[in-house]
């Protein structure tokens, strides 16, 4: 690996990282933001004194264990996102092929 290539790397991956973190934070808030307000809905279920309460504590756990499942996913997915710009922002210059029409 050459100095330059080097260099590029140690200068590129923090920046990329930086924006990474930043894809990471606002797609939990939009996952999380779609379903607040269903989340809400069933907590607010779940404390009243009656027979449906447990099914609504249920349904909650439930709903919150899947969006805590989704959040994941889309972190994950923006850190192979992250990882892929990296290298393809870092990725030396091919060589062009040589001319073997002669």
């Amino acid at each position: 690996m050459s100095y330059w290539s080097a260099s590029r790397i140690v200068a590129v991956a923090p920046l990329i990282g930086l924006a990474t973190g930043y894809r990471i934070g606002t797609s939990n808030i939009d996952v999380w933001s779609r379903r607040s307000p269903e989340l809400v809905g069933l907590w607010l279920e779940a404390w009243e004194p009656v027979a449906e309460a447990s099914d609504a504590a249920n349904t909650f756990h439930d709903m919150l264990i899947a969006t805590a499942h989704e959040a994941t996913q889309a972190a994950v997915e923006e850190l192979e996102r992250g990882i892929d710009d990296v290298h393809a922002w870092t990725r030396p210059a091919e060589a062009p092929p040589a001319d073997t029409s002669n």
